[in-house]
């Protein structure tokens, strides 16, 4: 039981993370937090592989530049 929940606690900690990795990419992160609860490690690595998305005027949509 313990075990259960802790691995669904991790398994949602995950989906937050990837949902932040997504927007500090300029992508949406409640997309990727939503494919990353049944994707899991896999949408990280989609994640990390996909390239920084950049606005129309050149400037990169992530939260660093706002």
């Amino acid at each position: 039981m313990i075990i259960e929940i802790a691995a669904s606690t991790l398994w949602t900690g995950l989906a937050v993370l990837n949902g932040k990795l997504a927007e500090s990419k300029g992508d949406r992160g409640y997309k990727w937090f939503l494919l990353s609860l049944p994707l899991g490690p896999l949408a990280s690595v989609l994640i990390m592989a996909r390239p920084v998305v950049k606005s129309r005027d050149g400037d990169l949509n992530g939260p660093s530049d706002r």
